[in-house]
């Protein structure tokens, strides 16, 4: 075999392990693919829900942290496999699973934990504002609560926080989602932009 053919049939085969490396992924119905690692992140799937907090530990790590939005998937469990919704194909080829990749007008969040207090900067471009509330931690049931509120946080570090909360497209629910992550990323930028102010931190919940 010459230069030229070898070189041809190495590229093909490794093209061939990526597409059967690829399809192995995928559902049976083709809708999900199975990830071992939170996507855009480095969290393994086995670290989610691996740690208990009370409140007063979960106040102590959050306070002063700032967090932003980065993704949101629609997902299910089979067994001990997580698999994430598609929701369409990048340009490289691979498929987007983030909710965000093609969500027009979803808009920010970051969030800012302030011993008992959570500032919230949310809004799509245009319609920005920060946001001012109470928060609240129940230890036996991992939730993060804020007015009514309440969102599971499965995992938590320097670098990530991610929370548990229910489907976001119910298109979704057609290809099996039963909940979706949302991941935000820590960021040590806590002044961002906003048009006005709300405080609901009197808010009885």
């Amino acid at each position: 075999m010459n230069k030229k053919h070898l070189t041809f049939a190495l590229l093909a085969t490794a093209l061939a392990v990526g597409f059967s490396s690829c399809e192995k992924d995928l559902s049976d119905d083709g809708l999900a693919v199975r990830y071992d690692i939170v996507p855009g992140t480095n969290i393994k799937e086995s670290q989610l829900e691996s740690k208990k907090y009370t409140e007063a530990e979960f106040k102590e790590l959050m306070n002063g942290r700032c967090y932003k939005l980065i993704a949101m998937y629609d997902c299910y469990k089979e067994w001990d496999d997580a698999y994430y919704v598609i929701m369409g194909m990048k340009d490289n080829g691979e498929y987007s699973v983030n909710i965000l990749e093609n969500c027009e007008g979803c808009g920010r969040e970051i969030r800012l934990f302030e011993d008992d207090e959570l500032t919230r900067w949310v809004g799509s471009l245009g319609h920005e504002s920060m946001r001012l509330y109470k928060y609240s931690f129940d230890g036996v049931g991992q939730k993060l609560q804020f007015m009514d509120n309440k969102e599971a946080v499965i995992f938590v570090n320097d670098d990530y926080l991610i929370t548990l909360n229910g489907v976001y497209w119910s298109s979704s629910i057609d290809a099996g989602a039963m909940f979706s992550r949302t991941v935000y990323q820590r960021t040590e930028e806590t002044n961002w932009y906003s048009r006005d102010t709300i405080d609901l931190r009197n808010f009885n919940y």
